[in-house]
């Protein structure tokens, strides 16, 4: 759904029904980044609807709302998301551990530890193709292989990302990367954002 575009006639309510919010309702309410409207929306014309100024039912033509959800899994540390995969070795035969989180454009964010794969819902609202994902790092790194990070990737594709861990016999070794992950709109503005640690653990003796 969106709002009817120009030439179509606009109402206050067709605004309402696209965004939300309660009666009484006034287009004040819909100021782009004030909380009913994600900043950096755009209109059916790619044309930004105003955060402050002049506001009318034109800057709303055609526009859609997005939303969408980010999972809580393992919330510990500090993180939204504290997700890892642990190997333990006891023959001295080496040890591989890697934790894998795709994103997919069906829908769908998945991570796998090597044992079960654990998937969340985020597109709630709007076309996937409309959404933008972006993986900020802000300690450690991914391993190679992985999607692009730090750049905004449009959700017409599938990601990957994952951490990973060889331990030789009589050795230890933990590696792990923190940041956020963000879905946001086509202008950048963030629809919902939470942080994350992916940890690989890996030890054999």
């Amino acid at each position: 759904m969106a709002v009817p575009t120009i030439p179509s006639a606009i109402s206050l309510g067709n605004i309402q029904t696209e965004f939300g919010g309660s009666n009484p309702i006034a287009i004040s309410e819909y100021y782009a980044g004030a909380g009913l409207v994600v900043s950096a929306t755009a209109n059916a014309t790619s044309v930004a609807i105003p955060s402050s100024g002049a506001i009318s039912f034109a800057n709303f033509s055609g526009a859609t709302a997005l939303s969408a959800s980010l999972p809580s899994w393992n919330t510990g540390g500090g993180y939204d998301n504290n997700i890892g995969a642990t190997v333990v070795d006891t023959g001295c035969n080496g040890a591989y551990a890697e934790i894998y989180l795709y994103v997919n454009s069906n829908g769908t964010i998945v991570y796998n530890d090597m044992l079960n794969n654990y998937s969340h819902t985020w597109r709630l609202v709007g076309t996937a193709s409309n959404f933008y994902f972006r993986f900020d790092i802000t300690s450690g790194a991914v391993a190679g292989g992985s999607s692009a990070t730090g750049t905004n990737l449009q959700m017409n594709s599938n990601y990957t990302y994952f951490v990973s861990a060889t331990a030789a016999c009589n050795d230890i070794v933990d590696n792990e990367c923190t940041g956020t992950w963000s879905f946001r709109n086509a202008g950048g503005g963030v629809i919902v954002s939470q942080s994350f640690a992916m940890s690989a653990y890996a030890q054999s003796s």
